[in-house]
């Protein structure tokens, strides 16, 4: 009977310890899907006042540019109205940046669920919620990025924050503010998360030149096919936004840097230079498709800009990696490398900018536009184009958009200095 008893206390004791192991596996999730029904339900508590009688109603000037390229989609999928007539009334101007894979994917959903049929109702309803659902499905990579760095507790203490955080990203994203915000956020994260990946599978599998001269395609598969889906969601991103070509930008500093370090450090640049080879001219191949100006124009049009910059990076640490194989053969010391490098960099910007001056000046004003550094008049009669402490003064600015928290950042920050 002590037996029966004492295995009664072991087979308890036994479930208790996997149910416990289990838990601590997955506690994530479910507190996950918690702050994103949170999220969610606090975005479309008020929306009620947008529907009515006689259709919906919509918050702002812009979200109106985004119902007529939906309603336009919904009749005419997959092409977007290119030209608004309502846009700058009576003349009209080009759409493009409003008519992007944000309309195509709402206009695509309301057709597959309603089966090609949608009532004007169903359609109004999913206007609505649009831009509340794209801001919580960003929670999901942004999450998968902080653990990555910081670890699962972290992790979920940021996703708190984000859920919790008011001002721009609460009001750009609440029911009825049907508008191309929160869709950005969600593939500006996908994206860099997607990079992230790639750099790590490669960092595991170490993609170098002789893998790629013997076509070994088991080894290479795993790197390759991340670094493809870096790139397709770096085009996912300029595609719902166009001046989201700022993100190859700053994707390419950081691989140039990084692969400069590892040769200084004597690693092997090349898994490195694979991601950055691989994933841009995939974004260069995509960004082909969309393409109807040969010109370097606004960074809100599709032209060569979002083809020749991605395009322009893939090379550029192609060239580094090569550059530091013949390096090595010349037995030239590793400190030097970055010096080489950097003066090929510069020489080539400006090679670049003799040959094709009004390129350069193009991309270069543009970039400038984008951060607000030099944003034209008309530039700056939109909300987020403004420079960000012009609402007021600093504190309240600052205060508005993330409260206290950015004080126990600053905190946090000085810790880990420290």
């Amino acid at each position: 009977m002590n037996d029966g008893v004492t295995e009664r206390i072991k087979s308890f004791t036994e479930s208790d310890s996997s149910t416990y192991t289990l838990l601590k596996r997955i506690y994530h999730v479910p507190v996950l899907v918690a702050l994103m029904v949170f999220m969610l339900a606090t975005r479309l508590q008020a929306i009620d006042r947008f529907q009515t009688n006689g259709g919906i109603a919509l918050r702002g000037n812009d979200p109106w540019y985004h119902f007529r390229e939906t309603s336009y989609l919904l009749d005419h999928f997959p092409s977007t109205l290119g030209f608004d007539p309502w846009t700058n009334y009576p003349a009209g101007t080009s759409a493009e940046h409003f008519g992007t894979l944000f309309d195509q994917l709402v206009a695509g959903f309301i057709l597959l669920t309603s089966f090609g049929d949608p009532s004007s109702e169903y359609v109004g309803l999913i206007v609505l919620i649009a831009a509340p659902v794209f801001i919580t499905l960003a929670v999901v990579p942004a999450y998968l990025i902080a653990a990555r760095f910081a670890g699962r507790g972290p992790a979920l203490a940021g996703m708190v924050v984000f859920a919790l955080l008011p001002g721009t990203v609460l009001n750009y994203t609440l029911v009825g503010f049907y508008d191309h915000h929160g869709a950005e956020v969600f593939f500006q994260t996908l994206g860099v998360f997607a990079f992230i990946t790639a750099l790590i599978v490669a960092e595991r599998e170490q993609p170098i030149w002789e893998l790629v001269v013997d076509r070994d395609i088991a080894a290479l598969r795993a790197p390759l096919l991340s670094s493809v889906g870096a790139g397709i969601a770096a085009a996912l991103y300029i595609l719902a936004w166009p001046p989201g070509i700022l993100l190859i930008g700053f994707t390419g500093i950081f691989f140039a840097v990084k692969i400069v370090s590892d040769v200084f450090h004597e690693r092997s640049p090349e898994p490195v230079a694979f991601v950055g080879a691989v994933s841009m001219i995939t974004t260069a191949l995509i960004m082909l498709i969309p393409l109807n100006s040969l010109s370097i124009g606004s960074s809100t049009e599709y032209t060569l800009l979002q083809v020749l910059l991605p395009l322009i990076v893939g090379l550029g640490s192609v060239f580094l990696a090569a550059l530091a194989r013949w390096w090595e053969s010349r037995t030239w010391s590793n400190s030097l490398y970055p010096v080489a490098a950097g003066g090929s960099i510069v020489v080539s910007i400006l090679g670049f900018a003799a040959i094709f001056p009004s390129a350069f000046s193009g991309i270069i004003g543009n970039f400038l536009n984008t951060v607000g550094f030099s944003a034209t008049a008309s530039a700056r009669t939109i909300g987020e184009g403004q420079p960000f402490l012009s609402g007021g003064s600093p504190f309240a600015v600052i205060f508005g958009e993330y409260g206290l928290a950015f004080f126990a950042a600053v905190a946090a920050a000085l810790v880990v200095l420290a």
